[in-house]
């Protein structure tokens, strides 16, 4: 006969290994946001640099033609920096839901795994309680009569 605990180990496989997948998702999202993030500041460092060199040369005295390509390049620079906010902003989401949808399995899975358990020292408990019960009645018959 089967028991109960063994019938409920595919089960607890099966939310095992989609909490594991889960996991990995969420690792990957993780590693996006930080590939994001450190682009972005690479962004805005450059942003930094040219912004310094632009003054340097405002301060020196520089050619109309110049100060436009200075500016334009700086516009450019910042719509980018734009753009790069909001792919890590979406990158940001998409480990919010990863890291979400990861505790949802996370749960389930210890969830299975207590109901396994609770139902294997169950059984556990029984055979204990049968064999003390066989043992007895094997005592019982081993006394002499009097």
């Amino acid at each position: 006969m089967m028991t109960t605990s063994t019938r409920l180990k595919p089960v607890q496989g099966f939310a095992e290994r989609k909490e594991r997948d889960a996991a990995l998702v969420f690792g990957d999202a993780q590693r996006q946001v930080q590939t994001e993030s450190e682009k972005l500041e690479q962004l805005r460092e450059y942003h930094r640099e040219y912004l310094e060199r632009f003054h340097k040369a405002a301060v020196a005295g520089i050619q109309a033609a110049r100060m436009i390509e200075f500016r334009a390049f700086l516009a450019k620079l910042e719509q980018a920096i734009a753009e790069q906010e909001k792919v890590l902003g979406s990158a940001r989401d998409l480990n919010h839901r990863a890291k979400l949808a990861w505790q949802e399995k996370q749960s389930r899975s210890k969830a299975i795994g207590k109901v396994v358990d609770n139902h294997r020292y169950q059984e556990y408990r029984q055979q204990e309680k049968k064999e003390q019960t066989e043992q007895d009645e094997r005592n019982q018959h081993l006394k002499p009569m009097h």
